[in-house]
């Protein structure tokens, strides 16, 4: 399940943690994105994406429902980077900001449960909806900026159940010029 980022949202939603709306796409066709899109009360750019997937391996970021419908036919029913066959694509709203890797190390003998050990910055761009480059940048998760990254990444973990071992979480934030940090 924590290769499932559908069931991973869920877990992280019903700890009470925000995530971005989403949808599971079953059919690859126009009626599941209309309808979805409807439902979440979306508005375009979506990021439509493999439920599995790593990197930035099948992720769209679409920008009306013609991309939307491709990028979901492509991966319904697909091979997944996983190397495994695809049930449904998720549908997401897309978040604007910058994207934060956390890497945290869980162990019961750590404060919490859980420590981040390094924060990692990317600058993405974008050409036509696919991403074409990053540049990363590492940052200390001691700093005050990034208090509020560093309590989310350690929610997460503990909300989809990892105790030992290594997790890294993507986050989306913006900074607060009046907080003077970043937020989600």
């Amino acid at each position: 399940a924590r290769r499932d980022k559908g069931l991973m949202k869920l877990a992280v939603a019903n700890a009470g943690l925000r995530v971005a709306k989403y949808a599971r796409l079953t059919h690859g066709k126009g009626v599941d994105i209309i309808e979805s899109v409807k439902e979440l009360e979306l508005n375009y750019p979506v990021v439509v994406k493999t439920p599995r997937g790593m990197g930035t391996s099948d992720v769209f970021i679409c920008k009306d429902e013609a991309e939307a419908m491709e990028a979901s036919a492509h991966i319904v029913r697909g091979i997944g980077p996983d190397g495994r066959k695809t049930q449904y694509a998720l549908l997401e709203e897309f978040i604007g900001g910058e994207e934060f890797a956390v890497n945290l190390v869980a162990s019961p003998t750590t404060p919490r449960g859980v420590q981040v050990s390094d924060i990692w910055m990317y600058h993405k761009q974008y050409t036509d909806g696919t991403m074409v480059n990053t540049i990363q940048e590492m940052v200390d998760p001691h700093k005050r900026a990034y208090s509020e990254l560093v309590r989310y990444a350690e929610g997460v973990c503990r909300a989809v159940g990892i105790k030992y071992g290594m997790a890294h979480v993507e986050i989306k934030a913006e900074w607060d010029e009046k907080r003077n940090k970043w937020i989600k």
